[in-house]
């Protein structure tokens, strides 16, 4: 990442005087390059029993080895819906599911980072956000 400005100047010519240097880091010529993280996340259980704990692994790449402070949250639990008799974590909302934990995690370039272990006190389903 950084920043880059661009100058300009025009050379004499016959019939002209030079134009120098336009001065550099004008804000209508600079530009600011960044990296753009991306996360991907498994928890470490698709399924657990009252007493597990689980935890989320972080995916984290694109950082070009910056360090930076990532955040996790854990939801749930939610009632589970049905599918063919059975119980399933899909398709549920998660907009008002109350928050069973959140933290923060530092992230020291790419790599995958083990986050947000719970143990988990009441059946239903979790599911992490970072």
């Amino acid at each position: 990442p950084g920043c880059y400005t661009y100058v300009e100047r025009l050379e004499a010519t016959a019939t002209t005087s030079e134009a120098s240097w336009t001065p550099a880091g004008h804000v209508t010529e600079t530009a600011l390059a960044t990296h753009t993280p991306g996360l991907a996340t498994r928890v470490n259980r698709q399924r657990a029993v009252v007493g597990d704990r689980i935890r989320d692994a972080v995916a984290v790449s694109g950082t070009g080895g910056a360090t930076l402070l990532g955040t996790w949250r854990l939801l749930g639990p939610v009632v589970p819906a049905q599918s063919d008799g059975r119980p399933t974590c899909r398709g549920l909302t998660w907009i008002d599911a109350p928050v069973a934990g959140q933290g923060a995690f530092p992230v020291n370039g790419d790599g995958t980072y083990l986050v947000g272990e719970h143990r988990v006190r009441v059946a239903g389903c979790y599911t992490y956000v970072e």
